[in-house]
């Protein structure tokens, strides 16, 4: 329902160029998945997946957190603009029947 609206709401604006088309990646994954088969379509993340790797390993520094507090102060440091750009933080909440 929301993606139609936002297609609705792209599609009566008056902007230059093609008519826009709303980009959806879960819908874009399941027509790769038809169509190269769910083989194919996880060799072929793997190998963009190792690719991008290999590209920001050399500079992105990860910060995993699971704690709630450690959660919370990650997320009001990138809220604040404290966070560095090659900073990507992995964040885990648990839910309280898994504490």
């Amino acid at each position: 329902m929301l993606r139609q609206r936002q297609l609705d709401y792209i599609t009566k604006s008056v902007l230059p160029g093609p008519k826009p088309t709303l980009f959806f990646t879960p819908d874009h994954i399941l027509r790769l998945r038809r169509e190269w088969g769910p083989d194919r379509l996880r060799e072929r993340l793997a190998e963009a997946w190792r690719g991008f790797l290999g590209f920001v390993d050399p500079w992105l520094e990860y910060q995993h957190a699971t704690m709630h507090f450690e959660v919370e102060s990650a997320y009001r440091a990138v809220l604040a603009g404290r966070v560095p750009a090659n900073r990507a933080h992995i964040l885990t909440v648990r839910a309280e029947s898994e504490k």
